[in-house]
Order: C-alpha cells, then sequence, then structure tokens
C-alpha cells in the first residue's frame, strides 16, 4: 500500500530517502526513546518541517503544524544561539499542565520532536540520556547514512535572520545576567521567574522570526529588568559608572605598585607600548595614547572616548570589560617580571578582592562573571 502524500514514508516529500532498512531503524529508535513515558510522542521532521516518521501517535493533535512551528523556531532560534557563542543546543517548551516539547537536532539534517505530558520528575534528563545513548545512535546513523532526494522540486528553505549587532550584544548579556543569578542565587528562581524566562524566550524567537529588531530589543531590555526587579536588584546605576570605578580602582593599586619599582619614563614606555598593540585589537575603546600615562589609566576617560562613538552602553560593555582586562593581563606580566611570581600573584589577589567590592553592582549588566575572567598566573620560568 503506498504511503500516504505528505505523511510519513513519502520520501520525495523530505530532504533526505531512507530506504525500507532505515525507515525500521528509524521507526525502533523513536519508539525507544519515548518507551515507558505515558502519553508520550515522538516524530521525526526534517529541517523545513515535514514529517519523516512518526512513534505512538498523540490522539487530538495537529502534528503537521506542530512539525512545520518546530522547524521554524529551531532555524530562528539558531542565529540566537550563534550569537551567543553555542554551536550545538536543543530546545524546551514547557505548559503548566506539565505539557513538554523537546526539539533536538539530529545529524544537521533533521529534527526530533518529542511531546511529553507526565508530571515524572527529571523527565527531560531521562529523555536526554536516552538520546545520548545506543537509541540515539542508531537515529543519528540512520539519518546520516540515508541519501539525498531527487532534485525535481528543491526543499523550501527557512532561512534565520541576520541579527544586528546591538541586538546580538543585548542578547549576550541578557544571556549572562541570567547565567550570573542562576550560579549566585539558584534559589530565587522559583516556578514564577522560570515560566516568565520561558514566555520572554518564545516572544523573543517570534521577534526575531518576524524581524522586528526593535521588538526584540524591547524585549530584551523589558527581560532584564523585569529579572532584576524579581532578585530586588538595583537598575538605577549606567553600567558606564560602575565599570569606571571598578578598573580605576583597580589600576590605581596596580599603578601604586609599579611606580615602587620604576621610574615615571619607564612607566611612560611600558604604557605607550601597551597601547600600541592593544589599540590594533580594541581600536573603539583604546582611542587615544593620552589616556595611560605614568599617572596610570585614566578609565573615565576611555570609557567617554568610546562611549562618544558607540552610544549604546550595553554593546560597548562588552568590548570595554574585554580591553581593560587586557591591558591588567599586561601589566600583571610586567609585574611579573619586577616582582617575580610572588608579586603577581599578590597583586592578582588585591585586584580580585576589589572586585568583589562591586559583585552586586555588577550582576544587573550581567558582568560578575565577565570582569577578571582572563586573569591567568603565568607559570614561574626556572
Amino acid at each position: 500500500m503506498p504511503p500516504t502524500p505528505g505523511g510519513p514514508g513519502t520520501d520525495t516529500n523530505v530532504a533526505f530517502v531512507l530506504t525500507q532498512t532505515q525507515r525500521m531503524q528509524v521507526a525502533r529508535a523513536l519508539d525507544g526513546i519515548v518507551e515507558g513515558l505515558p502519553q508520550s510522542s515522538s516524530v521525526l521532521i526534517d529541517r523545513a518541517g515535514r514529517i519523516v516518521e512518526i512513534a505512538r501517535k498523540p490522539f487530538g493533535v495537529n502534528l503537521p503544524a506542530i512539525s512545520a512551528l518546530a522547524a521554524g523556531c529551531f532555524a530562528t532560534t539558531h542565529e540566537l544561539a550563534a550569537a551567543m557563542g553555542e554551536d550545538e543546543y536543543s530546545l524546551l517548551f514547557q505548559h503548566e499542565n506539565d505539557q513538554q516539547v523537546y526539539i533536538w537536532p539530529v545529524a544537521n539534517r533533521a529534527l526530533l520532536v518529542v511531546l511529553l505530558k507526565s508530571a515524572q520528575a527529571n523527565l527531560v534528563e531521562s529523555l536526554e540520556g536516552r538520546l545520548n545513548g545506543t537509541v540515539g545512535s542508531d537515529l543519528v546513523r540512520a539519518v546520516k547514512e540515508a541519501q539525498e532526494p531527487p532534485k525535481t522540486v528543491p526543499p523550501p528553505k527557512i532561512a534565520p535572520p541576520e541579527i544586528p549587532q546591538e541586538l546580538r550584544h543585548r542578547t549576550r548579556a541578557l544571556t549572562a545576567l541570567i547565567m550570573d543569578l542562576q550560579t549566585k542565587r539558584p534559589e530565587e528562581f522559583t516556578r514564577e521567574v522560570n515560566t516568565g524566562l520561558l514566555q520572554a524566550r518564545e516572544a523573543l524567537v517570534q521577534a526575531l522570526s518576524k524581524r522586528d529588531w526593535r521588538k526584540a530589543w524591547e524585549l530584551c531590555e523589558g527581560t532584564r529588568q523585569w529579572l532584576l526587579m524579581q532578585m530586588h536588584l538595583s537598575q538605577a546605576q549606567d553600567v558606564g559608572e560602575v565599570l569606571i570605578r571598578v578598573y580605576r580602582e583597580i589600576f590605581g593599586y596596580m599603578n601604586q605598585t609599579l611606580r615602587a619599582s620604576a621610574s615615571p619614563d619607564r612607566l611612560r614606555i611600558i604604557y605607550q607600548s601597551f597601547f600600541r598593540f592593544l589599540s590594533r585589537q580594541f581600536p573603539r575603546v583604546l582611542t587615544s595614547d593620552r589616556f595611560l600615562s605614568p599617572d596610570g589609566v585614566d578609565v573615565q576617560g576611555l570609557w567617554e572616548g568610546a562611549h562618544a562613538a558607540t552610544h549604546d552602553s550595553v554593546q560597548l560593555s562588552t568590548e570595554f570589560v574585554k580591553a581593560m582586562d587586557a591591558l591588567v593581563r599586561e601589566l600583571l606580566r610586567v609585574i611579573y617580571l619586577i616582582k617575580g611570581n610572588e608579586g603577581r600573584e599578590e597583586a592578582v589577589k588585591q585586584a580580585t578582592e576589589i572586585l568583589k567590592k562591586y559583585h552586586l553592582e555588577l550582576l544587573p549588566f550581567g558582568l560578575d562573571s565577565a570582569v577578571g575572567r582572563d586573569w591567568t598566573l603565568i607559570p614561574s620560568q626556572n
């Protein structure tokens, strides 16, 4: 009996062709993935959202619609994930009545959509264990080995939008904020907070799929402010004010340490050499060598000069932190050459103590884990 047009088994309607043996392998794998999970179903679709195979078809569910939406959502989120530096990722959508939809990439040419309806604890962890085990390996192998379809009608493509750079920085900052808060205050991520974040993520994905950049920007900033309010953190300060005070104190301490052992002329040469090569890496931040002198680093001058060209403080903060940390690393190298490993370790310790004082001020901007991240000890030289 021929397969139903548009349904499972219609090989020419998907982006790859399975042999009968491969189709049986896929069917067994899909069934094994949801085995023992009540009221659950697994569906294999291609990247355009067309159904390849179904295990335990759910009653009263419009699978073609869900499959198309899952593919569109995954394609759009791909650009968002790339902006946050994620190469591999999956999606999980949860509903208050214990309904869950899990979307997992398969061999870069298909998607596995699992529909779950259960209050069972650690259900997603159990599912991921199966996907990373033998059942998941069998599914990936069958899809990898599938042939390309006839080229008579090319499958439609869902191209993710190119997100503007400013919006990329906003999404990265929001992600960093959430990760910082989850690390520092996990107990405050209540069901209400997690539900709000999931809803905000879905709204952001929809805005990105429509290329509504203004709406996406407003969602990022609105979610940030809402989350800060939930965590009882201040929203009043500008990120530039905080960074200026943090690095002004760090560079003040380091310059004082260097002045005890190096003459002003020597310090001038050191700072000018640092400016020459770091300004090539961070031209928007290190705009003029007059901000680096034997008197130290004029952090406020650097911020104001960079901010004149880049008005978005959140966008600027990411690059500013990297530039300032790069300068800190170079000063730590000089301290190491002058005072040895013990002197450098003491400098790192004191700079870290300064950072701790600004912990709560850096948290609202997702910078608590970013500032000082690259301060690594230089091994002792024998």
